[in-house]
């Protein structure tokens, strides 16, 4: 289920492994390192994006509202990320030249990015 932004999450999470979210990144990254990678960037970005919107986010917390607010607050983030990262895909299809390295490099740190928060939820949450 995507979280929809401003609405509650409503239903308990199924198969949420940051983990495997965090695996699925790093494969990204490698492709989006590899020359002429751009053929399997989209499938890739897509499995990506269902691996993460299979749960709203929520996970066994503690039961405070501020555990649960952080934890909605990082999975809106993600998911603004990610939502991002496919734009950045099509974006470098298109692009030629020096704006595809500049579009590699903002794929490279969204992903990045997208990795420590990864690391967070699992020092918080993990």
């Amino acid at each position: 289920m995507a979280l929809a932004y401003g609405k509650e999450m409503q239903q308990e999470p199924t198969n949420w492994n940051v983990g495997d979210l965090k695996q699925a990144l790093r494969q990204l990254q490698n492709t989006v390192a590899s020359v002429g990678a751009e053929t399997n960037l989209r499938d890739m970005v897509g499995q990506l994006v269902s691996l993460f919107r299979q749960t709203n986010g929520e996970t066994e917390l503690d039961s405070s509202a501020i555990a649960k607010s952080e934890a909605r607050s990082l999975w809106v983030e993600m998911d603004k990320q990610i939502r991002l990262l496919e734009l950045d895909v099509l974006f470098w299809q298109a692009a030629s030249g020096s704006n595809a390295v500049r579009r590699q490099q903002q794929m490279n740190d969204r992903i990045d990015l997208l990795l420590r928060y990864c690391d967070a939820w699992l020092e918080k949450w993990g």
